[in-house]
């Protein structure tokens, strides 16, 4: 029986006879009955699957134990270590002549893309030569490009006219030759300013006065965000670039919310020249004038101003040519600290300077509704305007503002109206008890020597007496036109803010052969209202409505009362609907009914709006 001494991965019994002849090579001698049988094993002969079982058996052997390895599996782990490496040798071989191949290949694929995309291109270029806007005439072009300017005309690479100066030599050619693409523009004063911004904006303003070639300029200035640098002379600097525009500036808006821009504004000194062309100028200063402000005091050809005042005590430093002005639209926002008597006294003074003034507009904002004093000395002189034919104001105050508007004549006086802001107004014939100062109230009576020839008229938000309402219109026999949201103070609390035009329907409602008296309003062919909805009353309004619109056409057309801008209507009926009050399925259910008004047998015209919970803005 052979015999062996330690352990080896085959379990073989092996004797001390066993001999290590080479790394690769062992030798076994073995004895049986006294007979020696020597043999030499060659790991690296063994077929491959007898391989694999031997080194894992050498590797579950010896793996995680000290054990020096035997000559055997020493040799077969040597002869395992040689296939390895041979093997890897013939992998990485391969591996280079496939990536070899596959970088010829990529290489072909690469020149095949560029070869496909440049035939793509070249299919797109023919085609183009024979797009039907290459054969467009350059003035049915420039049309085009006129329609294509946004509204607002901030001029960047991503609108038109710039964008359209990227498309094509052509278009760039006829962009940059039509004046009237260059003709607007408006900017904002940029956040951080350096010489490179300056530099780029006095190049920009260079370009725009080469392209609108000599053409009147509209020019809009905004300074809606708070600069990040403390140096007024980078403003100045870029002050001095906008002021290349001025000479040839007809419209110019300019905001200035910053204390710094203001500074800067006012210390500009004008030429005669600096604003020669300016016809209309809208100014927004919402920081307090501590000095005269004369930046626009030499403008021989302003007629329209637009201002927008932040307290009072601000206009009277502004210095204008008023007594050119024939449109002006004017607002004032007044403070806690701000006097609204001071206020109301420089508008005056204002209006009074107004010689020629045709149209005009105020607007005076509280945020916390601050009241007129009519108890303190107010100026009673009469004022008379021969001259001003729209007067139009907007009020969110508290109080009576009779002082106000009882000394003011105007003769020619076609369009009035009156807004109460976040409010209601009180209007009365006669003011038998002084309403409560906590809302706005007006007697109507002060102003109708006024209105004897009052075509238009606006009551926007008001709170006008049911016995009221037929005295009041029936001095004005030459009404065309009607804008009335009213509502019932007196009423019941949860209907207050329900618009009420009851009165007002069923007086225009009333036949000629029904009374004794003259219809009311006997010239009016257009009327806004605004529809009172709450589940009592709406179904039967739409009833209403449409008799009155039936008597009114049927009145007009006896009477031969035409709408001036559409002969064959009699009678134009506007209704606003507030979307946050009434539900859109209401809305459709309405307006549906109301659209037999829009039939050829009333000859009238009816048309809806959508508005905002307050009745003021369209939505």
């Amino acid at each position: 029986m052979a015999f062996h001494n330690g352990p080896n991965s085959l379990g073989l019994p092996l004797s001390k006879e066993i001999q290590q002849q080479h790394e690769n090579e062992v030798t076994v001698a073995q004895r049986v009955c006294d007979q020696v049988t020597t043999s030499t094993i060659l790991p690296q002969a063994v077929p491959h699957s007898v391989q694999a079982v031997i080194i894992n058996s050498v590797f579950s052997t010896y793996r995680g134990t000290t054990t020096p390895l035997s000559p055997f599996d020493a040799a077969v782990v040597n002869s395992f270590k040689a296939q390895c490496t041979e093997e890897i040798g013939r992998l990485v071989e391969e591996k280079a002549h496939i990536q070899s191949k596959i970088f010829d290949l990529c290489s072909e694929l690469g020149a095949l893309c560029l070869t496909l995309k440049q035939k793509k291109d070249q299919l797109d270029d023919a085609r183009s030569l024979q797009v039907p806007i290459r054969c467009v005439p350059p003035e049915i072009l420039n049309k085009i490009f006129e329609m294509c300017l946004p509204s607002d005309r901030k001029m960047n690479s991503r609108v038109a006219p710039l964008l359209l100066c990227q498309v094509s030599r052509q278009w760039r050619e006829v962009a940059t030759r039509n004046p009237m693409l260059w003709d607007s523009v408006s900017v904002d004063v940029p956040k951080n300013l350096n010489e490179r911004s300056l530099e780029a904006c006095s190049q920009f303003f260079s370009m725009v006065l080469e392209r609108s070639r000599g053409m009147p300029i509209t020019f809009e200035i905004r300074h809606s965000r708070t600069p990040a640098y403390p140096q007024s002379i980078h403003l100045s600097s870029l002050l001095d670039s906008y002021s290349q525009l001025f000479p040839q500036c007809r419209d110019l808006d300019v905001w200035s919310p910053s204390p710094g821009w203001l500074h800067c504004l006012a210390e500009l000194v004008p030429t005669a020249r600096t604003f020669a062309s300016l016809n209309h100028l809208s100014l927004a200063i919402k920081h307090r004038i501590y000095r005269d402000f004369t930046l626009f005091k030499i403008t021989p050809k302003l007629n329209a101003l637009k201002l927008d005042v932040q307290g009072s005590g601000n206009i009277s430093k502004i210095v204008l040519p008023c007594s050119q002005l024939e449109k002006v639209n004017y607002q004032v926002s007044l403070g806690d600290q701000d006097s609204v008597n001071q206020a109301f006294a420089e508008w005056r003074h204002f209006l009074r300077r107004c010689e020629n003034l045709r149209q005009f507009e105020a607007t005076f904002n509280s945020g916390r509704h601050l009241a007129f004093d009519d108890t303190a000395d107010f100026p009673t002189v009469s004022s008379t305007f021969d001259n001003l034919t729209s007067l139009y104001f907007g009020f969110q105050l508290s109080g009576s503002i009779d002082m106000i508007l009882k000394y003011l004549r105007m003769p020619s006086l076609k369009d009035f109206g009156i807004r109460a802001i976040e409010s209601v107004c009180r209007i009365s014939l006669s003011t038998i008890q002084p309403p409560p100062r906590s809302t706005m109230s007006f007697d109507f009576s002060n102003l109708l020597p006024s209105f004897h020839s009052l075509q238009s008229l606006s009551l926007l938000s008001v709170s006008i007496p049911d016995a009221d309402i037929f005295p009041m219109f029936l001095l004005m026999p030459l009404l065309r036109s009607l804008s009335f949201l009213n509502f019932n103070l007196g009423g019941p609390p949860h209907l207050r803010r329900i618009p009420e035009d009851t009165t007002l329907v069923r007086e225009l409602t009333r036949k000629t052969s029904d009374l004794l008296r003259e219809p009311l309003l006997p010239n009016l062919v257009r009327l806004e209202l605004s529809y009172p909805y709450h589940r009592d009353k709406h179904p039967a309004a739409m009833d209403s409505y449409i008799l009155m619109v039936q008597a009114r056409c049927e009145l007009n057309a006896k009477n031969n009362v035409i709408d001036f801008d559409d002969q064959h209507t009699h009678f134009h009926l506007t209704m606003n609907f507030s979307q946050d009050i009434i539900p859109d399925l209401d809305v459709a259910l309405i307006v549906s009914n109301l659209q037999v008004i829009n039939t050829d047998d009333y000859h009238a015209h009816f048309e809806h709006r959508l508005v905002d919970d307050l009745y003021e803005y369209a939505v």
